[in-house]
């Protein structure tokens, strides 16, 4: 049998530190990859520089860009993929030796899954694998499953992990299930639940293929912004509608769901008033509806009266559809 494809995607951005590290855990697999598609999305630093040392590799494939954000540069890349299955790395981080070797023999036994999803840890960045700062285990081995018979597998903790760079997917089932990622932070979170919604085939395994670095300056990790709002926003948007994606059958699928639009409520409030940003009032009270939860509500109430954000029907709020969530 032929080995199955598998396409590397690396958005970059002001990483000229770490990339090199990246690059070399991508090329120092026991198995190559089929492709790396490398992006630097219009770096002030020298990311570029570094990366075209790595041009002379033949599995590399390097582009320059003006800025355009993580998302959409993860999406390029799907497009411009030619692999059977793609796979998503963030530039600063660091993959297991055998991840490649690993996946083909799982796509392989598994007979093509839509998706494989696997286990990582975060690092300092003082440290190439110091001790994990957070981890994001399985816990679990299990096959043969759709993605709503996962669910409540993989979210037996009480939350469900999103990023993207623990899962790896077959290109045409993300295709045809027409998936991609917003320009936002914590674009991650938008794309999990559809993602697993339209599954047919998963595998799951709690081994460790991925080291995550968490660093001072990154987008996550920066003070509140404005883009912090924005992302938040955007994600209560996408998980009040996520909870319309499932079957009113899977009914803890939906229960969890529930409860993970109401945090997502929380924390866009926190942030919005941490940052004094305008707060979308219709949104959060679609998001309470959604929930069908009057708690939410009050915290709502008491939380905007708190931060004297109790402002009047158009003060600094936008109208129509945008507000309408």
């Amino acid at each position: 049998m032929i080995a199955p494809r598998i396409s590397i995607i690396v958005p970059a951005y002001n990483v000229g530190q770490y990339v090199g590290a990246t690059m070399e855990s991508l090329l120092n697999q026991r198995v190559a990859a089929y492709e790396i598609l490398v992006f630097d999305d219009g770096s002030a630093d020298h990311t570029l520089e570094v990366l075209r040392t790595y041009e002379q590799y033949s599995q590399v494939r390097l582009y320059s860009q003006q800025n355009k954000g993580v998302g959409p540069t993860r999406n390029r890349g799907v497009e411009l993929a030619t692999g059977d299955y793609i796979y998503f790395v963030d530039a600063d981080d660091w993959l297991d030796a055998g991840f490649v070797e690993d996946m083909q023999a799982r796509i392989i036994q598994h007979d093509n899954p839509d998706l494989i999803l696997f286990s990582s840890e975060s690092f300092a960045d003082d440290s190439k694998r110091g001790t994990p700062l957070h981890h994001y285990r399985r816990g679990i081995e299990a096959d043969r499953m759709t993605g709503l018979e996962a669910f409540p597998l993989l979210t037996t903790r009480g939350w469900l992990d999103a990023p993207v760079w623990i899962y790896l997917a077959r290109r045409s089932f993300w295709l045809e299930a027409g998936l991609s990622f917003d320009n936002a932070l914590y674009e991650d979170e938008d794309v999990i639940v559809p993602l697993l919604a339209a599954a047919e085939s998963v595998v799951i395994t709690d081994q460790l293929y991925y080291y995550h670095r968490i660093r001072a300056g990154s987008l996550t990790a920066s003070d509140i912004m404005p883009r912090h709002v924005h992302g938040r926003e955007n994600s209560l948007r996408h998980a009040i509608s996520a909870i319309s994606v499932i079957p009113r059958r899977e009914r803890e699928t939906r229960r969890f769901l529930r409860k993970r639009c109401r945090i997502f409520a929380r924390k866009y409030l926190d942030v919005a008033l941490a940052a004094n940003r305008p707060i979308r009032r219709g949104l959060l009270l679609h998001a309470a509806l959604a929930t069908a939860n009057i708690r939410l509500l009050r915290t709502i109430v008491s939380r905007l009266w708190a931060g004297r954000r109790l402002v009047s029907g158009a003060t600094r709020l936008d109208s129509g559809s945008r507000d309408a969530g």
